[in-house]
This record gives C-alpha cells, sequence and structure tokens, in this order.
C-alpha cells in the first residue's frame, strides 16, 4: 500500500494527517519563542493562542488514534497517563478554555529578580503562565485541568510548556506517521 493510501485508510477522505496539524503546533510555538525574546506581548498572545489550539486539536486526534496495543485497546483521554508528560495536556486545555472561551489573559511577563511559585527564580524577563488566582472564574468548571494548571504550569515558563508539549507530540508523530518525519541525507548521498 502506498502511503497515501495509508493515510487515507487511517484519517479518511478529507482529514489532515496528524504531521499536518503537529507542523501547525510547531509554527505556531516557533513564532511564540520569536515573539517572546522580542518580550512582543501582542505576538506572544496571538502565537500562543494558536499553539494552544493545535495542542487541544493534537489531544483529541491522539485520543481518536492512539491504539498501542493494537484498534481492540483504544485507551480514549486516557492516552496522556501512557505518555511521559502528556498529563499537562489538561492543564494546557484549561487554560486553552480560559483563553479561548473566558478572553483570559493566562500568561504574564515576569520581571528579573521574581520569584514565582518560590522554586523558581526569574533572572530576565520571561513569559510565565498566571496565577490561577487572576484568572476569571470559567464558564464550565474543569476541576483536573484547573488542578494540573496549577500543579504543573501556575507561574512557570509557558516556553518550557511549549517545548515538552513539542516533545511528547514530536514522539507520537513518529510513531503515528513515521513517513512524515524528515530525514537528512549525509553530504554527498544521492
Amino acid at each position: 500500500m502506498a502511503c497515501h493510501d495509508c493515510q487515507m485508510a487511517l484519517y479518511g477522505e478529507g482529514i489532515q494527517t496528524y504531521a499536518a496539524m503537529f507542523d501547525g503546533f510547531e509554527g505556531a510555538t516557533s513564532r511564540f519563542l520569536e515573539a517572546a525574546a522580542a518580550k512582543d506581548q501582542t505576538g506572544s498572545y496571538i502565537s500562543l493562542f494558536e499553539a494552544m489550539n493545535w495542542a487541544v486539536a493534537l489531544d483529541v486526534r491522539t485520543k481518536e488514534l492512539w491504539a498501542p496495543r493494537g484498534r481492540d485497546y483504544q485507551p480514549g483521554w486516557a492516552w496522556r497517563d501512557e505518555i511521559p508528560g502528556a498529563e499537562v495536556l489538561r492543564g494546557v486545555r484549561f487554560a486553552r478554555n480560559a483563553m479561548h472561551h473566558d478572553w483570559a489573559e493566562v500568561l504574564e511577563l515576569a520581571e528579573p529578580g521574581r520569584g514565582y511559585r518560590r522554586k523558581y527564580q526569574v533572572e530576565y524577563s520571561e513569559w510565565v503562565w498566571r496565577p490561577i488566582s487572576r484568572l476569571p472564574n470559567p464558564k464550565r468548571r474543569d476541576e483536573d485541568g484547573e488542578a494540573v494548571y496549577i500543579r504543573a504550569m501556575e507561574g512557570r515558563h509557558v516556553r518550557s510548556t511549549l517545548v515538552g508539549l513539542h516533545a511528547g507530540f514530536g514522539f507520537l508523530r513518529s510513531v503515528l506517521e513515521p513517513s512524515s518525519l524528515h530525514t537528512e541525507k549525509e553530504p554527498g548521498a544521492a
């Protein structure tokens, strides 16, 4: 079966591949990192909004595709328990919903010397996840997502979360669509 035929059998006609969604997330993450380095507040907000939407879309797609022990076992949302670090997606979904549905600012610029959660000292200006106490009450409660946000994200670097997600989604891409990975040819190879 040709690669295109494999993808059609896996996704069906008219549905984008996991790799295309990952590329969207990767592009938005890169734009966030560039805007953050430039301390561009508007650019940071826009690209984070996009990256988080891609992350939630990839989360849903993974829920639909992840069948590590064959089609008879599809763990649904429990896929996050099978991949190290994937649980943070519950917190990301909470933050994304706060941005998307409640129009909340979920990030803030931490200034040098300002400590967050007593564990993390910011040495230079860095975007961090805003304390939950500074977010509006959500229109819909998500106690699990809120708990993960508090435990794994609140007061921590946004960059670290996105880089961690990038690694996790990259692993999933390599498992779900290995043919989509770019391979570099050795110099002089035909």
